[in-house]
């Protein structure tokens, strides 16, 4: 448990939460038409670590499957 606890103080850390939408028009210039998935290899190089709820999902998966704890992903429907 220490393990996750410590992924997910890192990605909480060290992963600024922006939507799509605005990394799309900063980088493309293109506003609500993609779906913009980061992997996990390239963020955790990137010097400004971005992302959305995908991107931290991916990247706290694979830091965990390589800290050797079997990642599992379980999806909530949340009305706002």
């Amino acid at each position: 448990m220490t393990t996750v606890l410590a992924v997910w103080a890192w990605l909480k850390r060290n992963i600024e939460f922006v939507t799509d939408e605005q990394q799309t028009f900063e980088l493309l210039g293109r506003e609500g038409e993609l779906e913009l998935l980061i992997s996990p290899a390239v963020m955790v190089r990137a010097r400004r670590k971005r992302g959305d709820c995908d991107c931290f999902t991916m990247t706290g998966c694979a830091l965990l499957a390589a800290l050797g704890v079997q990642p599992l992903i379980k999806t909530y429907k949340c009305d706002s």
